[in-house]
Order: C-alpha cells, then sequence, then structure tokens
C-alpha cells in the first residue's frame, strides 16, 4: 500500500513538473518573438506623436497630407537613434504610402488632403497663386480650428520595437513651420512616447 502510494506520489509530481516546464517553456517563447513591423505597430506611432505635439485645446482638426513623404535623417554620433533603426527608417521610404486616416484614431477629427486638393486651396481660378496671407487665410476659412497642413512620412524600427523614427513636418501659416525627426520610444505595456525630436527645417 505503502509503495503504491510513492508511485501515485512520483507519477503526480513528474506530471505537475512537466507541466510547468511546458508552460514556462510557453512564456518564454511569447517573449523571445521577434518584433514585427505591421500597419498598426506604424499607427500607433503616428497617434502618439501627433496626439503628443499637435493636439490641444485650440486644435478642433487634423490636416495632413495624404501622401507620405520622404526626408533623409542625418544621424549624429550622439544620437540615440540605433543604426537598425535608422536602417529600417531608410528601407520604409524608399516607397510613399497612402495614410489612411481611419487608422489613425485620433481624438479630433482628421482630414486628409491630397496634391490637387491642396493646389485649389492655394491657386486661383486662374491657377494664378495668391499672396501667402491669402492662401492661409484660404485654408482657415475651408478647415477652421485646423492646426496647420502636417506631412509624415513611414516609421522605421528597431528589431525589437523599442524604438522608432519618424519624419514629421509641419506649416502653420507663411512663416510659422518646423520639421523634425522624431525618435520614439515604447513603454513595457506597449505605448509610444515622443523621447527627442531632431530639426530638420524652420520657417
Amino acid at each position: 500500500m505503502k509503495l503504491q502510494f510513492t508511485l501515485l506520489f512520483l507519477i503526480a509530481y513528474f506530471v505537475l513538473a512537466s507541466c510547468a516546464l511546458n508552460y514556462s517553456t510557453d512564456k518564454n517563447n511569447e517573449t523571445q518573438k521577434p518584433f514585427v513591423v505591421s500597419a498598426v505597430t506604424e499607427y500607433a506611432v503616428y497617434r502618439a506623436l501627433i496626439e503628443e505635439k499637435y493636439v490641444h485645446d485650440k486644435v478642433q482638426l487634423i490636416v495632413i497630407g495624404s501622401e507620405t513623404v520622404s526626408r533623409a535623417f542625418r544621424k549624429q554620433d550622439t544620437s540615440p537613434v540605433l543604426p537598425e533603426t535608422l536602417d529600417s527608417f531608410e528601407s520604409q521610404n524608399q516607397h510613399s504610402q497612402t495614410i489612411e486616416s481611419t487608422k489613425l484614431g485620433l481624438s479630433v477629427p482628421c482630414l486628409l488632403l491630397g496634391k490637387e486638393a491642396l493646389q485649389e486651396l492655394f491657386t486661383d481660378d486662374d491657377n494664378q497663386p495668391h499672396t501667402l496671407e491669402d492662401n492661409w487665410d484660404r485654408f482657415y476659412q475651408a478647415y477652421p480650428g485646423a492646426q496647420g497642413i502636417m506631412q509624415l512620412s513611414r516609421v522605421g524600427f528597431d528589431t525589437e520595437g523599442s524604438q522608432a523614427l519618424v519624419y514629421v513636418g509641419n506649416m502653420a501659416n507663411a512663416l510659422g513651420g518646423a520639421g523634425y525627426h522624431v525618435l520614439l520610444v515604447r513603454n513595457k505595456d506597449g505605448a509610444w512616447s515622443i523621447h527627442s525630436l531632431t530639426m530638420a527645417w524652420i520657417s
């Protein structure tokens, strides 16, 4: 009887140990899964950038160019951007891509404008340019509460998905615009936030 009890105890022990080992292995496999760039992660970066930098009390509408743009990033020696992130950024921006406003999920309305729509706003009926002041008056009459006109690049990521690099440019008026290469980092909960900005241009 005592021998049977001992055998049953040993069997139960090894079964539980095997289950624990399998669970541990499964958890390790989960944490070791490679980071995969997808539309979900790219739009999560866009959303974090726009909300943190451009959405505030006075902004009621975000206006963005409908196609991504490319602008080269010159890495400095002191830059925290990883080489693999920069490689990904350059690779992603070999071709432009149409931005989808529904995937941005912003807290304010978002409108995408193509080149033709912008050209109509910034030229008169004879296809002649307005003055700069007229251009922007016309724009804000059409889109009150807008932050200006934004352009975004594709997003580059490191292999672990811990940092992201993206270019953003925004013109708010004739002499009020700036472009940046923005480095974002992802915390343990998966949320992105701005780490640093490198100015690309200013007007």
